[in-house]
């Protein structure tokens, strides 16, 4: 082999993973480090140049390339050349204006790939900002340079600069050995029996690890991941510092130990999973011989802690000391032989094992002394352009007696708001665990107070409630449009306002004067049969249960004697249920009013609103007057329905979406307009559900169309210029609910509905964080009829509201508020 063509020598494990992850992600500067060294002393750009190439002939690996050969990795050390150095002189420019050149220049290296196959793998730019101040920007990739190597090369380019600019002879330490020696030592170590030991260690350790962590994110991971980053950076005051040391030094732990603690706890907190799993760097120089190289020594650790059991903070601070301890100990493993073993198959999306990195640096850190050395995001400010190999990734250094953290995330996942918000949490549960370590994990504070405010203002439904009952109001407008078509069915004629007006107080009347207790509707396909009931029972102010007609007669016998109901008004052409109960028509040759509407509190019961149900006991939520004037004026809202608009009404929908619609249509003087299967109708405005979607044929509204259902019910064809709501109602809240965004899972509160997410100790989470979706508001119903048990457990306090006695609804469905104010819904934790 000639000396043109280079030495080549078996590369290392780590150098092996990097370029296997350069050929996942070829050209992006995903491994590289910038480096900006101040230089304040009196020389030459020649002999700055002699210096850095003294450095190179010094240390193989800045001379090294990587390259197969025989489908076996090498690392190809070629002799000592000048190296290239362009030097551009900012003497002119007022000193603000040097820095910010600097730093764009620094930038712009880092963000330009290096080819591992050319060497060398740096390159350098010489930078004069005055007589006595140069800058190296020095950019290398990470297979030959980790940290403890940039504090190596600045202690020899200093010496040698020093040297220069005396004229004596530098002071450098000698090198027994260099990179490649290493290497074989490595590899001589893998094949030893020990290393078989660690290996069934780590195996056992990470078995069963999930393939990602459960963090929420703000954006879904794509397929290929783009490693575009950013970083955040924040202070933690030099009195926490000293809080963590002195805590640590208490129970037998390093600050790296607590700090760890206090990430996973956050981790845990965030994603509602126990199990946590963070990687973390060791410098891997074990070895005394090793201390002076520049070269790609560090190993990676995955620090894995079970954080089940709703542990105390010293429970977590013992429990990852105990990760941390066994992980050193550990530690001759490599990592990349780690993944071959444990996960072969790269997936180009995530980084293998873990996604989330942690790393201390004690005492000089990054900043290094007298500010002569600078990395990458280390400046500051926050760095809003830099590459992220991890999801999130949490550097805290010394400075100062305090500590000072770099949290660097993936654009792909995260926004700049929750990485801030995500600093805030980790300090705030810092500072409150070292305080008091006795505090269980899920006690350890997350929110700040600002963000309470907004979580309980989230729950405050707004929104006014009309002061008048329904009926009353309905009166007013049949008296204003009496002569209006109210109700319009099939090729009959359309129904008055003044005649519904009439059939419906006939009704109430006999319902007061024969009958006692909640009324059951039994109507036929006639939407004036619904709007009648519904109408007079709200005059006789008797709780109406609306039936399916479409139920088994036994099913609807059992529900009338479970339920007390005291009178059936049923249709002419229904069969009736069995059950003795007094039996009523709905008369439309009405008598004229004998007596006066009943007056009832808006907070009795109005509406007995049953829940879908095919099988097992059926369950009615019991709806006040309140929250059914509520749930109309949010339907209202939603639909903007105007005097003379037609509001269609398909046969088949629920009780919860079809009562609140005949009383938004018929408040707002709208005309009912039975829409059948397979015929054409005008309407204006036009509610479905996922269940009644498919039956609309040709019908489609002129002005809106709501989509009433389960979260990922696609939408119909729509016409651009009709006005898609899309509604997942809730029965227990009247029918009212949540709106659905273009993203699927993602809602915010529908009109006169509050919304809070909850811990199972029925407290505020933080933003991000997975809880309960719980529902506040005049819509929530007071509990299941006839149920205690259930009402209580889906029903309980509200622990935010402004007023006594408030109660919620527990949807059962996992939620986390997104830093943009929307709901995102996961997997139901119960069900409905």
């Amino acid at each position: 082999m000639t000396a043109a063509q280079g030495q080549a020598f078996p590369a290392s494990f780590a150098q092996q993973g990097m370029w296997l992850s350069s050929r996942l992600v070829p050209d992006t500067p995903l491994y590289l480090l910038g480096v900006d060294y101040r230089l304040p002393y009196r020389v030459t750009a020649e002999q700055l140049a002699a210096a850095v190439a003294e450095i190179a002939r010094r240390h193989e690996t800045l001379r090294t390339a990587l390259r197969l050969r025989e489908d076996t990795l090498m690392q190809v050390v070629y002799p000592p050349a000048p190296p290239s150095l362009p030097v551009e002189d900012l003497t002119e420019l007022p000193p603000p204006e040097r820095a910010k050149r600097v730093a764009r220049l620094l930038a712009a290296e880092a963000g330009t790939p290096l080819e591992l196959d050319r060497p060398p793998l740096w390159r350098g730019r010489l930078v004069r900002c005055a007589t006595a101040e140069w800058h190296l920007i020095f950019v290398a990739h990470h297979a030959v340079l980790d940290a403890t190597s940039i504090f190596n090369l600045r202690r020899e380019l200093h010496e040698l600069c020093r040297a220069a600019a005396e004229g004596t002879r530098p002071r450098l330490p000698d090198l027994p050995i260099q990179y490649a020696d290493f290497s074989a030592w490595q590899r001589d170590q893998v094949s030893a029996p020990a290393s078989a030991e660690h290996l069934r260690f780590w195996r056992a350790r990470l078995a069963g690890l999930p393939d990602s962590h459960s963090v929420p994110t703000d954006h879904p991971r794509p397929p290929h991941a783009t490693h575009v980053g950013a970083q955040v950076r924040f202070t933690v005051p030099a009195g926490l510092a000293a809080a963590v040391r002195a805590y640590g030094r208490s129970h037998g732990a390093s600050p790296f130990m607590v700090l760890l603690a206090a990430f996973q706890a956050v981790l845990a907190r965030l994603s509602g999973e126990p199990d946590t799993v963070v990687g973390t760097p060791v410098a891997g120089r074990e070895l005394p011989e090793l201390d002076p190289l520049i070269g790609m020594f560090v190993n990676t650790l995955v620090l894995r802690t079970d954080l089940s059991g709703d542990p105390s903070f010293a429970e977590i601070v013992r429990r990852a000391r105990e990760t941390a301890l066994s992980a050193w100990e550990h530690q001759q493993t490599p990592f990349d032989l780690l993944v071959e073993s444990l996960a072969p198959h790269r997936n180009p999306g995530r980084h293998p094992l873990f996604q989330l990195g942690f790393n201390f640096l004690p005492e000089r850190g990054y900043a290094g002394s007298g500010n002569e050395v600078s990395s990458m995001g280390m400046d500051g400010e926050d760095a809003q352009a830099t590459v992220s190999r991890f999801d999130l990734h949490l550097d805290l250094f010394e400075q100062d007696g305090g500590l000072v953290g770099v949290l660097e995330y993936a654009t792909d996942l995260f926004d700049a708001g929750s990485v801030r918000a995500f600093t805030g949490r980790y300090t705030r549960l810092l500072a409150a665990g070292v305080a008091e370590p006795d505090t269980p994990l899920s006690r350890l504070p997350l929110l700040a107070e600002a963000e309470r405010r907004r979580l309980v203002e989230a729950a405050d439904p707004g929104g006014a409630v009309p002061a008048e009952p329904v009926w009353p109001r309905f009166a007013a407008v049949a008296e204003a449009r009496a002569a209006e078509p109210a109700v319009c069915h099939g090729s009959g004629s359309p129904v008055s306002y003044a005649a519904l007006a009439r059939a419906a107080t006939a009704l109430g009347d006999r319902l007061i004067a024969g009958t006692t207790g909640p009324v059951a509707l039994l109507p036929g396909a006639d939407a004036a049969q619904l709007a009648t009931g519904v109408l007079g029972a709200l005059y006789a102010g008797r709780p109406f249960l609306l039936l399916d007609a479409g139920q088994p007669a036994a099913r609807l016998g059992f529900l009338l004697r479970s339920t007390g109901i005291g009178a059936l008004v049923a249709a002419a052409d229904q069969p009736v249920p069995p059950a003795e109960l007094p039996v009523l028509g709905f008369d439309p040759a009405a008598d004229p009013p004998t007596g006066a509407p009943a007056r009832q509190p808006r907070e009795a019961a109005a509406w007995l609103c049953g829940l879908p149900s095919r099988a097992g006991l059926p369950k009615q939520a019991v709806v006040s007057g309140l929250g059914l004037a509520a749930s109309v004026e949010a339907l209202h809202e939603l639909l903007r329905p105007e005097p003379g608009d037609g509001i269609g009404l398909v046969p088949g929908h629920p009780a919860a979406l079809s009562v609140p619609l005949v009383l938004a249509g018929l408040l707002a003087g709208g005309t009912l307009r039975q829409v059948r299967a397979g015929t054409s109708a005008r309407v204006d405005h036009l509610a479905v559900t996922e269940s009644t979607v498919d039956l609309l044929g040709p019908v489609r509204p002129e002005r809106t169309l709501l989509l009433d259902g389960e979260p990922g019910v696609p939408p119909p064809g729509c016409p651009p210029d009709v006005r898609l709501v899309r509604r997942f109602g809730f029965a227990e809240c009247a029918g009212a609910g949540l709106l659905a965004r273009e993203e699927p899972g993602v809602f915010t509160p529908g009109p006169r509905l509050g919304a809070c997410v909850l811990d199972t100790r029925m407290e505020l989470v933080a933003e991000g964080v997975l809880g309960e979706l719980c529902l506040t508001g005049p819509t929530v119903a007071l509990g299941y009829l006839g149920r205690p048990g259930p009402s209580a457990e889906r029903f309980p306090p509200d622990p935010n509201a402004r007023r006594p006695g408030t109660r919620l609804l527990r949807t059962g469905l996992a939620a986390r508020w997104r830093p943009d104010g929307t709901l995102e819904t996961r997997a139901r934790k119960a069900a409905r």
